[in-house]
């Protein structure tokens, strides 16, 4: 049960830091003036470091192979899997939006 909750630990940390990154973004996005908001995507290259944060979603996706390989509780299988996936796919959504 080991690298299974340790992979729901790294995942956590992911989407932890996705989240503070995508507040970041909403708040530069409304405090920005409509000339700003029409060309807002050259302001998010400035936030492009949020892609590497995708390494702790794979790092916890590999952790997981490795607890099912080693026969671990399938409940945490399951709940690692799931935000490792979460923390992957997090990465490439654009989450500000909901924050605005």
């Amino acid at each position: 049960m080991q690298r299974s909750l340790f992979a729901i630990f790294v995942s956590l940390t992911g989407i932890l830091i996705l989240l503070k990154i995508n507040y970041n973004i909403a708040e530069i996005w409304s405090m920005s003036g409509e000339k700003t908001r029409a060309l807002f995507s050259m302001v998010e290259f400035g936030f492009l470091y949020k892609y590497s944060v995708a390494a702790f979603g794979i790092t916890a996706l590999i952790l997981t192979f490795q607890a099912y390989r080693r026969d671990e509780d399938k409940k945490w299988i399951i709940i690692s899997s799931a935000t490792g996936c979460f923390a992957l796919l997090s990465t490439f959504l654009k989450l500000w939006k909901l924050m605005v």
